[in-house]
């Protein structure tokens, strides 16, 4: 699933095509739907082969790092189509796709929660310094 490749470019900061709207991108056996071009070409290929190091660079993910611009990217496959952009979906193409699928929701959801969390922890070291 060349959307998988996408979003890891976008959490990687990697170069996308340009937008374009495809009125018949099909997401899973069956169900097209107006989507933009994927990004194969300009950073899937890269994503795959042996100058980005795929497995250690998920592993050492810094997380803590994602900006809200990049969740911003990310929102029409994780949020928005998540009845097709899901572990269930693409898992039908391998269960490698959909470990790294479960990767990129995880990655996402600890970003809106340390959204929450961060505030307290700045409000606990302030308080933490004047003591």
């Amino acid at each position: 699933m060349k959307l998988v490749l996408d979003a890891i470019a976008i959490y990687f900061s990697l170069k996308l095509a340009p937008i374009a709207l495809i009125s018949d991108l099909e997401v899973a056996k069956g169900i097209t739907i107006p989507f933009w071009k994927n990004s194969y070409e300009e950073s899937g290929k890269f994503i795959l082969g042996p100058g980005f190091d795929f497995l250690k660079n998920l592993k050492g993910y810094d997380k803590d790092s994602i900006n809200n611009e990049t969740i911003e990217l990310l929102e029409p496959l994780l949020s928005t189509g998540t009845e097709w952009f899901n572990e269930n979906t693409c898992g039908k193409v391998s269960k490698a796709i959909a470990a790294i699928c479960k990767w990129l929701y995880a990655v996402y959801e600890y970003h809106e929660k340390s959204q929450i969390v961060k505030p307290k922890k700045i409000k606990l070291a302030l308080e933490e310094a004047n003591l």
